[in-house]
């Protein structure tokens, strides 16, 4: 009996069986298929969140910026004046 092989066949599945392994098949990757559009979509979202805020902190340096180049350049238009009007004096 040492040359004997026992080859194990597949049992036999029922049309039945085989339409419910199917249907499960399929709702196991509609659901892996869910999930990753709910990941994404978390992702997306955070992402978004987080470029709002960024470009909210980055307008609000450049009105920062802005505004100190408006103050110099009328500090310099003053002082124009000032050296104007003492010279006139």
């Amino acid at each position: 009996m040492a040359g004997k092989q026992h080859s194990r066949a597949a049992a036999p599945v029922s049309a039945e069986d085989q339409v419910l392994l199917l249907q499960s098949l399929a709702l196991a990757e509609e659901e892996a298929a869910k999930r990753k559009r709910e990941l994404l979509t978390r992702f997306l979202k955070h992402k978004l969140a987080e470029e709002r805020q960024n470009s909210a902190l980055n307008l609000h340096k450049l009105h920062a910026q802005w505004r100190t180049v408006l103050r110099e350049a009328k500090a310099a238009e003053l002082r124009r004046d000032v050296l104007i009007l003492s010279q006139a004096f």
